[in-house]
């Protein structure tokens, strides 16, 4: 009896039942740490976009705020032009 088997990849598998286990649960590990860092990858890849949506948001924020403020300002002059043009009018 041979000591080692080719399988369609022609990829040699000894015929050791305890090493074949072995390879199993290598090539296991190895597909739980290639998912691992996919998912390590994907979360990244989310966190860089949550980022841009954080960046852009602050900047519609903060343009907002100064149209608001300015806003502010210019009705606060027409009611002191309003105030003044009042007292004087007599």
């Amino acid at each position: 009896m041979p000591d080692i088997l080719s399988n369609t990849n022609n990829m040699q598998i000894p015929i050791d039942p305890k090493v074949q286990q072995l390879m199993a649960n290598i090539q296991h590990l190895n597909g739980q740490l290639m998912l691992s860092n996919a998912i390590s990858q994907a979360r990244e890849e989310t966190i860089q976009h949550q980022q841009v949506t954080i960046r852009q948001q602050q900047v519609i924020i903060d343009a907002t705020i100064i149209q608001h403020s300015l806003l502010s300002i210019s009705q606060g002059e027409n009611n002191e032009k309003r105030k003044y043009s009042v007292v004087q009018s007599p």
